[in-house]
């Protein structure tokens, strides 16, 4: 019973966390500045090592799940900045 419900609120936690990430991608998508690169740089590595230890140690499917979605959105806000940096770079 409280392995069920750990389960669910930490699918509820990791949906949230990754649902976070769309004012900031919707920011960088209309070219406006709304992330700090180093910081979301080190997210990404760190996310890297999270996701590989999901899929080879820890063998969870859902943490498998959450920790790639994380990894793929801190990746997208990384690749949406500097985008941004290149098209401010261009117009000015």
């Amino acid at each position: 019973m409280l392995t069920h419900i750990l389960s669910t609120l930490y699918v509820v936690a990791g949906i949230v966390g990754n649902v976070a990430y769309v004012p900031t991608i919707r920011d960088l998508w209309l070219l406006k500045p709304a992330a700090n690169l180093h910081s979301y740089i080190v997210w990404s590595l760190t996310s890297v090592l999270v996701f590989a230890y999901a899929a080879a140690v820890n063998g969870d499917l859902l943490f498998i799940t959450l920790s790639c979605q994380t990894l793929c959105l801190c990746v997208a806000v990384v690749v949406l900045e500097l985008r941004r940096r290149r098209w401010q770079k261009r117009n000015c």
